[in-house]
């Protein structure tokens, strides 16, 4: 069962503006929480949660900022949180407005050994938000950012066939 319920006797009732699950396997889950009223100048306070037993019992993996001894989460402001089915290793995605002179977007992965967050930036995304990730193997997946420019949104589509670990601007039909 992939239920905020479940997740809530770990994190305390809400409000929170999101949690976002991510289930990979029948007992294994991945959560991103993001407080209500957690916002800083350029970010975002939020957790990313696992239970490997269908929600009984959770572990903080990660986050931001980094306050804790554990792995900082990958940016200031968390975007997309997606696992692989049958996986142990969770993706997020987040952005950075005031990251390297124009933001940045980026893809932090974190396996199931919880040591680090193994960050790639997707090139050419600029300040964007991920609004998709699709993993149609373990090891490969999709991502479409989307940027605000003069009223009307850019999309952009990345790839990755190595885990995560590089991600791949790719052509999108009908765009130029």
């Amino acid at each position: 069962v992939c239920s905020s319920d479940l997740l809530e006797r770990e994190t305390g009732l809400p409000p929170y503006s999101m949690p976002v699950l991510s289930c990979a396997a029948p007992t294994t889950i991945w959560a991103l929480v993001v407080p209500a009223g957690a916002g800083y100048a350029g970010g975002e306070t939020y957790g990313v949660y696992d239970s490997s037993n269908g929600g009984r019992s959770w572990r903080l993996a990660g986050v931001n900022p980094a306050t804790q001894k554990l792995p900082a989460a990958p940016s200031a402001q968390p975007d997309a949180l997606e696992v692989a089915k049958n996986s142990t290793t969770a993706y997020l995605a987040a952005s950075c407005g005031g990251c390297d002179s124009g933001g940045t977007t980026t893809v932090g992965v974190l396996t199931g050994d919880h040591t680090e967050w193994h960050i790639a930036l997707l090139k050419g995304a600029g300040f964007s938000s991920v609004v998709l990730m699709a993993f149609p193997m373990t090891s490969s997946a999709w991502a479409v950012t989307a940027h605000l420019t003069s009223r009307m949104y850019r999309l952009m589509l990345f790839e990755t066939q190595n885990f995560g670990s590089t991600w791949t601007l790719r052509p999108i039909f009908g765009t130029r």
